[in-house]
């Protein structure tokens, strides 16, 4: 089970069969286990570089979509800037904390 940030829902029609298709942004788990403190999975953006320049984004039909997630920010010892908007959250942060409690399918399915 991978989680991504969905940047764009597209279709595109091919020898008149319709495809549905996301551009996604993956996120690597990171460590082994789950935060001993919060019980949740965290997980960062996945880049291809080790400069963090190049995301790793992928298009995939929509049906390889298994549920939505909500991931936390995760925000570090410091107050947060009040300059950071929610719409900005994704780009804001370098890791997340995987919410599996956030509804009923994500608890019973995620990890």
């Amino acid at each position: 089970m991978s989680a991504a940030w969905v940047h764009l829902f597209f279709s595109f029609k091919y020898q008149d069969n319709m495809y549905p298709c996301t551009l996604m942004h993956w996120f690597n788990m990171y460590g082994r286990s789950q935060d001993p403190n919060t019980g949740l999975w965290i997980m960062q953006p996945a880049y291809h570089d080790s400069h963090q320049h190049r995301r790793h984004l992928v298009v995939i039909h929509l049906d390889t979509l298994l549920c939505g997630v909500h991931l936390i920010p995760n925000y570090g010892p410091c107050p947060l800037n009040h300059a950071v908007k929610f719409y900005h959250s994704l780009d804001a942060f370098s890791m997340y904390d995987v919410n599996r409690l956030a509804d009923y399918h994500a608890n019973e399915i995620l990890f």
